[in-house]
């Protein structure tokens, strides 16, 4: 195999020689120099892809860590990030949701029971249910009332028809309860004792950022 043909053609400006490459039974000429820019560009731009690549990994990362996430949970015990809201005979409640009817229905999960929501007129049981789980998330309670919220209220699920519904509480008995506030509506409404009631004056959940994943 002939071997192709390297020729001096003189110096760059940084004094170093340039070559030219002529290939065997051609009367082509490539410079040398050209072709190593070219080569050097082509890795530049492949190794600043793989640079933005785990940058966007690394963000992914700190989203999740910080982050307000509705995982899956049933039976005992509760998450050890689930997000407190209410108080009932001494025990907290923590923010939870259902799926009931074709609505996903903010409630409160009372640890080692099941979620309770309110649902026309009455108060529905789920063992089978999400938490509201916080990942560094900074959170407070605002009052509001009549079915409006504060900006950026955590969204807690939907009607069948689309219509958001949030986390919402009041004082009911002596307990802290957890219920949906239904803009459409204009009230909070809570399940307890069998019983759906609604409230025209409550607090809201509501976070500095994000909204809840999942």
């Amino acid at each position: 195999m002939t071997e192709p043909t390297f020729l001096r053609s003189g110096r760059a400006y940084s004094q170093a020689p340039l070559f030219v490459l002529q290939p065997p039974h051609s009367g082509a000429t490539f410079c040398v120099s050209t072709l190593l820019q070219v080569a050097r560009k082509a890795s530049g731009a492949q190794e600043l892809g793989r640079m933005k690549r785990i940058q966007r990994a690394r963000r992914m990362v700190m989203d999740l860590r910080l982050s307000l996430l509705w995982l899956p949970f049933s039976g005992n015990g509760i998450h050890q990030d689930a997000v407190p809201g209410g108080e009932e005979d001494g025990r907290t409640t923590y923010v939870g949701r259902v799926e009931h009817n074709g609505d996903e229905i903010p409630g409160r999960v009372v640890p080692g029971d099941a979620c309770y929501v309110a649902y026309a007129g009455g108060e529905q049981r789920h063992e089978r249910y999400s938490v509201l789980v916080n990942r560094g998330i900074r959170l407070q309670w605002i009052l509001d009332s009549g079915g409006a919220v504060p900006p950026k209220a955590v969204v807690g699920g939907r009607t069948r028809s689309g219509e958001e519904l949030y986390i919402g509480r009041t004082h009911h008995e002596g307990s802290l309860v957890l219920g949906k506030v239904q803009p459409s509506q204009g009230y909070l409404c809570i399940a307890h004792g069998g019983r759906e009631y609604c409230y025209f004056e409550y607090e809201v959940l509501v976070t500095e950022s994000v909204q809840p994943i999942g």
